[in-house]
């Protein structure tokens, strides 16, 4: 369960940007915590 006082990621993605980071990692075989990692860092949030 995702805890509400440390999940930074809800407001940030929209359908587009889901969309996005599902063919990362579906489309493109790249790993899960790769594409997050990534994520977080265009947002400024790591």
């Amino acid at each position: 369960m995702i805890d509400p006082t440390t999940d930074t990621g809800g407001p940030n993605i929209d359908n587009a940007a889901m969309q996005r980071l599902n063919f990362e990692v579906d489309g493109k075989k790249r790993s899960i915590s790769e594409v997050t990692d990534d994520f977080l860092r265009e947002k400024g949030i790591l």
